[in-house]
């Protein structure tokens, strides 16, 4: 059956802002959709412990540590959101065996970096907008069979639009960057 966090309002959280977790037993089925997330600590929306199956959407995460997080999550959904000005990343997944993760449509602008995978396997980051990253657009760094298609990196980015390190089996292929300060 799962479970639906919908329509909620999270300001302020010292942590992260609602987080899908548990490992004993694993949360399956989840969706999280249409939340707005403002001010918290850590993720603004945080997916983790063996979590399977579930659906980030249209959620706005603006001013958090992070905009959305995963670790151990596996079959994730994260499409349509909006995130803005987090600190740090506005989406990443920092260790952990992430696996089988969709990462399509999102806006998100301002922060450290837009899209920062670190950990796991089968990725596909596809028809993304990062705007106005400091550092990184788009980094792949360590996880294998990775594809990233179709999305837009612009203004900003002091290093690069798109960087890869450690990764196999990975696709780029169409993307476009524009007026970024790094490489390309």
């Amino acid at each position: 059956i799962g479970n639906s966090v919908v329509g909620c309002h999270v300001d302020g959280s010292g942590d992260d802002g609602i987080n899908i977790g548990g490992d004993s037993p694993a949360s399956e089925n989840n969706t999280v959709t249409g939340n707005v997330v403002e001010n918290c600590t850590n993720d603004g929306i945080h997916v983790s412990d063996n979590s399977e199956g579930t659906s980030v959407l249209g959620n706005t995460c603006f001013n958090n540590g992070y905009g959305i997080g995963l670790f151990n999550a596996k079959r994730v959904a994260i499409s349509g959101n909006v995130l803005r000005n987090n600190t740090n990343r506005g989406i990443h997944t920092p260790s952990g065996n992430c696996t089988n993760v969709s990462i399509s449509g999102n806006s998100i602008t301002g922060g450290l970096r837009g899209i920062n995978i670190d950990a796991g396997r089968n990725f596909s980051i596809v028809g993304n907008v990062v705007d106005a990253p400091s550092d990184y657009g788009i980094v792949v760094s360590g996880p294998d069979d990775v594809t990233v298609v179709g999305n837009q990196v612009r203004d900003g980015c002091s290093n690069s639009a798109i960087f890869l390190s450690g990764t196999e089996d990975t696709t780029v292929v169409g993307n476009s960057v524009d007026a970024c300060g790094g490489d390309g």
